[in-house]
This record gives structure tokens, sequence and C-alpha cells, in this order.
């Protein structure tokens, strides 16, 4: 896997914690990862596959410039980790970190399935059965 160099420079600032708390490097990755993770497609691209503009995946964009055998014209968007958390296709993880009414209607008025591939999401499942075993 590929590291750029911000997120290199990003994992040195961090873990020079001024508070004194200790970080656990695993978590300051992760969150690199979710806010370096979404791609802006730009207009000079040759692809009909997605539109200028379009926010996508890092990995889905890769995956698609492999898939066509063509170059898919993107640069890499750095968003806040709110937007982040906002901004993916799983809305059990939107609903569970904020709007979660708003969230949950919309998924449902949309007919949307959740098809629980990350972590937050098993999570939540897992939290919830082991309530109702209670």
């Amino acid at each position: 896997m590929h590291v750029s160099p911000f997120k290199t420079s990003f994992y040195n600032c961090i873990g020079l914690s001024l508070t004194g708390v200790q970080i656990h490097n695993r978590h300051i990755e992760i969150i690199v990862r979710q806010i370096t993770s979404k791609v802006l497609v730009s207009e000079d691209g040759m692809s009909n596959v997605f539109s200028p503009g379009e926010l996508i995946g890092l990995l889905r964009a890769e995956r698609m410039g492999r898939v066509l055998e063509e170059a898919i014209c993107y640069r890499v968007v750095l968003l806040g980790i709110t937007r982040a958390s906002l901004n993916t296709q799983s809305f059990i993880s939107e609903a569970s970190f904020q709007e979660t009414a708003r969230v949950l209607a919309k998924a449902a008025l949309r007919g949307r399935i959740d098809w629980l591939k990350g972590l937050k999401e098993n999570n939540g499942l897992e939290e919830t059965h082991v309530e109702h075993e209670r």
C-alpha cells in the first residue's frame, strides 16, 4: 500500500501529543484513512463512468480505472471527520453519527440496503444483539 507524504507527516504530527495522552498509531491510521478516502472527479477526464465534480471513493476510482483500462482523472479531497462519516455507502454508519431519524427515514424511502461491510456497522449490530439476549 502506498502511503502519501501527507499521511506520513500527519501521523508524525498527531503522534506527538501536546497533552501527554498516548494515541496508538492504529487509531490515527483509521482516522487518516477516513478523511483521505474520497476523490473529486475532474472535468479533464475521458471517462463517461463518473460525472465531473462527483465525489467518489479513492479505491472505487482506482478499481474502475483498472477495469476500464483508462485513466480516471481526479484529485484527492481532504474531508473533515464529520463530512467523512456522513459521506459513506453505509446508512447505518451514517445514522449512528448524526441526524439519526433523518438518515434512517431517507434510507427507508429510497429502499436502501446496508450490507454491513464496515467495522462500525458490525459493531452496532453486535451491541444490539447482546442487549436482546439479556
